[in-house]
């Protein structure tokens, strides 16, 4: 994350010690739809505590539980990477007091997202709609990551995104029986619970 740092703001933060020099010093720096496709970049592309597409931002006081950021659950919705920037920026300057872990809650559809903004930057919003949920292979539209479907309880789904997300987070909310361990998919909501307690 430091690289990221002294890509985005040409330093690192290591040498500034107040709050006021620290905010002089991260928010005069624009963040631009670039530098939020890096930080993507390296989240999703990281792995912590069995968590695909996540990073631990460690504090000056490390602790058990982490401050989970989850970002683009809805992949056309790219502000939380700016979340985790200064999370990472504060730990660099040794003024994180909490542990963060910065999470992709959806890395599909995020991926496409950034994907299409870099082939047709200029395209009207709306045509990235889709990537609010990530398309399939066959291009139809994956379920949302942030609802629960009406035939959850009937449901059948084992594909990798589905378990990552509605299903694992239904089973947490409603307290259905969770699906084998090794079953598709990558099980984000029910680590994060086993692992840091979370959503009790």
């Amino acid at each position: 994350m430091q690289k990221l740092l002294i890509d985005i703001f040409g330093h690192d933060f290591s040498g500034i010690t107040s709050a006021d020099a620290f905010a002089e010093a991260f928010f005069s720096t624009p963040i631009t739809w670039s530098h939020l496709a890096n930080i993507h970049a390296v989240v999703a592309a990281s792995n912590s505590g069995g968590i695909p597409a996540s990073v631990r931002i460690q504090s000056n006081t490390p602790q058990e539980k982490p401050f989970a950021i989850l970002a683009m659950l809805h992949g056309n919705e790219p502000a939380g990477m700016a979340g985790i920037l200064l999370a990472a920026a504060l730990a660099n300057a040794g003024l994180l007091q909490r542990d963060v872990l910065g999470v992709v809650g959806n890395p599909l559809a995020s991926a496409q997202y950034f994907a299409a903004y870099a082939k047709n930057p200029t395209a009207r919003q709306e045509t990235r709609d889709a990537f609010r949920c990530g398309l399939a292979e066959d291009g139809s539209l994956l379920p949302d990551m942030n609802r629960i479907p009406l035939d959850f309880l009937t449901r059948a789904d084992g594909t990798a995104h589905t378990t990552r997300a509605v299903g694992p987070r239904a089973h947490v909310l409603l307290g259905k029986v969770s699906p084998p361990a090794d079953s598709p998919g990558l099980q984000l909501f029910p680590v994060l619970r086993a692992r840091y307690g979370l959503w009790h």
